[in-house]
């Protein structure tokens, strides 16, 4: 079992987000937004309806970036699409 990581600062222990547990959000009837790190949420506003989302910062303002929707992109397609997307923001382009 791998042990959860702890975030600069803040002296909280978060894991990231697990398959199952994005399956069980999906399903359930609330409205969510659960973290996985790094800037990369799972964002549930209807009963259906899930995207991930990718929170950063660029020109000094705060964007959202719909990666894409559950269950179309899994969490590991979600990371990896995330990551793409840093990549892009370490060379200065706005995505």
């Amino acid at each position: 079992m791998r042990r959860p990581r702890q975030t600069k600062g803040t002296g909280m222990l978060r894991a990231k987000l697990t398959a199952l547990a994005v399956e069980r959000a999906h399903r359930s009837g609330e409205r969510l937004l659960l973290s996985d790190g790094d800037g990369l949420y799972l964002r549930k506003q209807t009963r259906d309806g899930a995207s991930w989302t990718l929170r950063y910062h660029f020109a000094g303002r705060e964007h959202w970036l719909t990666l894409g929707h559950y269950p179309d992109m899994s969490l590991a397609q979600a990371r990896i699409e995330a990551r793409q997307t840093r990549v892009l923001l370490d060379k200065q382009q706005d995505p």
